[in-house]
């Protein structure tokens, strides 16, 4: 937080485009995931985002609290809420643990997709561990996150390319309204997932849909896999 680092990121905003490729910025702003695990078994799943303020703020951080990305007020695009409603919360960051030890952590951007596109991923990664044992933790995270998905909005399920037929037969035949996506969108959140297990060690997912992206680095700091 020192003078210079707090000037450069004004001046990152100021442009509304970035000083410096690396740092992004957007007039529009955004939600921003981080899943971190490290060797001596510590783990984070945090998300941010700008959302709508709720009047709080941390300390005299400067941090000012939203409202746990409860978006359908704001942006009533596919469901208008009615009197009595609850607003619901797209806040998801997701920690799993074995025998009390971090083993899994995730998260995602995507407004009210965010909830689904976690859901998803989360447990293609736990059945891969099982159905596809002989393939790397690393392969079966990038499968999770690469593979086609599907959200539900009022009467309508929204589906990116890539499920299979009978899937959609299925969800034709129970009544469902099916949008049928061209391509693979951001729509869908942006899934970023970090995992460790005795055999392969460490191994990370970044979601291409939103830019994302993963590292595994030693304990010198050098990169071993991205």
């Amino acid at each position: 937080l020192s003078d210079d680092m707090l000037q450069r990121g004004v001046d990152i905003i100021r442009q509304g485009t970035a000083a410096d490729a690396r740092y992004p910025s957007s007039r529009l702003g955004s939600t921003t995931h981080v899943s971190v695990i490290d060797g001596a078994g510590n783990a984070i799943a945090m998300t941010t985002s700008t959302g709508c303020g709720s009047g709080e703020f941390v300390g005299y951080s400067g941090i000012h609290l939203n409202n746990m990305l409860g978006e359908e007020d704001l942006v009533p695009v596919e469901r208008t809420l009615r009197p009595g409603d609850r607003l619901t919360s797209m806040m998801a960051p997701t920690i799993l643990t074995l025998d009390g030890k971090p083993v899994f952590a995730t998260g995602s951007a995507g407004s009210s997709r965010l909830r689904s596109a976690i859901l998803q991923t989360f447990v293609r990664a736990l059945e891969t561990r099982y159905t596809h044992a002989a393939n790397s933790l690393h392969e079966r995270l990038r499968a999770a996150v690469d593979a086609a998905r599907v959200h539900v909005e009022e009467s309508t399920v929204h589906v990116e390319p890539g499920l299979e037929d009978a899937a959609l037969s299925q969800l034709r035949s129970s009544g469902h309204h099916l949008n049928l996506w061209p391509t693979t969108n951001m729509y869908f959140g942006g899934v970023n997932m970090v995992a460790w297990d005795p055999e392969s060690g460490f191994a990370a997912a970044g979601d291409p849909r939103r830019g994302g992206g993963s590292w595994v680095v030693a304990a010198d700091g050098s990169l071993m896999s991205s």
